[in-house]
């Protein structure tokens, strides 16, 4: 009886760790997506400004144009 109990708080242990593991992880997921989430505009903002850019050199400067 003793071994069994041992044995049950034992696997409840390990599951314990396993939980916490998983939680961290879980986190650190959430984590990263909140990050992306949060500056995804930043990268379109700044691929917007520079094919304006672009297209204003393009425009100013006759690259082979004929």
């Amino acid at each position: 009886m003793k071994n069994d109990i041992k044995e049950l708080l034992d696997i409840a242990h390990e599951n314990n760790k396993l939980l916490k593991a998983n939680n961290r992880m879980l986190r650190q997921i959430i984590r990263y997506i909140n990050f992306i989430n949060a500056n995804h505009h930043n990268d379109n903002e700044g691929e917007f400004m520079r094919n304006i850019l672009a297209n204003l050199i393009s425009n100013v400067f006759p690259f082979n144009r004929k």
